[in-house]
């Protein structure tokens, strides 16, 4: 499993979270990625103790490995774990960082060999 490729990928993962429950998508807002073996784990820091129970049910997990596999083509293991972070919050924060052009980008090369032939900007009022 490519985690660098995942973490690229995680800002669709969380929109289709999003789209699917958005109970589930606030919660998995206090969690960041960590590589673990073959899977990965969500990590999220004690004082989210509520989050981390929700977020390990079984029909929860399963909403979340669906989301990975839409957004990046393969499946991988999760686990959930409690640790105490001070800089969760922080890591979170960037992981669910806004998709930028650029962020777009990557995931097409990665996801379906895209080359880029032309680049061109859009702006909001060409887009209404």
């Amino acid at each position: 499993m490519d985690m660098a490729k995942l973490q690229r990928a995680w800002p669709i993962v969380m929109q289709k979270i999003k789209e699917a429950s958005i109970p589930l998508y606030s919660l998995m807002l206090e969690c960041h990625l960590s590589k673990k073996d073959s899977g990965i784990t969500l990590v999220f820091n004690k004082g989210a103790n509520f989050h981390f129970k929700e977020v390990s049910k079984d029909f929860n997990v399963a909403l979340v490995k669906k989301a990975i596999k839409s957004a990046i083509g393969s499946e991988v293991d999760i686990e959930c774990e409690l640790q105490d972070l001070e800089s969760a919050q922080k890591k979170t924060e960037k992981i669910n960082a806004n998709l930028s052009a650029n962020h777009v980008i990557k995931m097409m090369q990665d996801s379906f060999g895209a080359e880029i032939i032309e680049k061109t900007t859009i702006t909001k009022d060409e887009d209404e």
